[in-house]
């Protein structure tokens, strides 16, 4: 994403992206599985959280669930990996990932 955007305060989840916005979830979850940076497991759990509060209630409130990470985690929060993981999910529902960088947007689903 782009430097010093804006932090998204709701992401909604279109129907139509919810079956590739579940896939996307799932390659999440086998990412945390690998060896990861510090950094870069902070990212993707911090995706993983987001599009699993998508796929559950249709929307995030990202002030919130940032509230909820920082309570949980005694005051540890990454803010800015915590932005950049909302402006990309939040990329993904719009757009289906074109506008995210170092990413290859959301998963095709062929839909039978």
């Amino acid at each position: 994403m782009r430097e010093r955007e804006q932090f998204v305060t709701t992401i909604n989840l279109p129907q139509e992206r919810r079956a590739q916005v579940l896939e996307r979830l799932k390659e999440h979850q086998k990412t945390l599985e690998l060896r990861l940076s510090p950094a870069q497991r902070l990212e993707v759990s911090y995706e993983a959280m987001i599009l699993y509060g998508l796929l559950k209630n249709g929307s995030v409130d990202t002030i919130e669930m940032s509230a909820d990470i920082f309570a949980r985690n005694y005051g540890d929060f990454a803010s800015e990996i915590f932005r950049n993981a909302c402006n990309v999910v939040d990329d993904f529902c719009r757009t289906g990932g074109v506008n995210t960088t170092q990413n290859r947007g959301l998963p095709r689903v062929d839909r039978n």
